[in-house]
């Protein structure tokens, strides 16, 4: 738990209106302060309100800031499809 003011992360930079696609619950997260150590190339970093909508994710959980869940998605990728569903 951050309890020293100078260890609180900065605001998180929100992009766009959902993730993988316009509507759906996640967001992409840009450059800051606070997640420049996740940040790569082929991967997108995406914030999500709840561990549910990250675990639907094909990637892995890198932090959570601000009660956002961090997910590290490989580019391209799309959410899981719902336990038993076919894609």
């Amino acid at each position: 738990m951050v309890t020293d003011a100078k260890e609180r992360p900065t605001r998180l930079v929100v992009v766009g209106d959902g993730y993988p696609k316009p509507g759906d619950a996640c967001r992409i997260i840009g450059e800051s302060a606070a997640t420049s150590n996740y940040l790569d190339d082929s991967a997108a970093l995406v914030g999500c309100l709840s561990p549910a909508d990250a675990a639907k994710l094909n990637g892995r959980t890198v932090d959570m800031i601000d009660g956002l869940t961090l997910v590290s998605a490989p580019a391209g990728e799309t959410m899981s499809p719902p336990a038993g569903a076919s894609r």
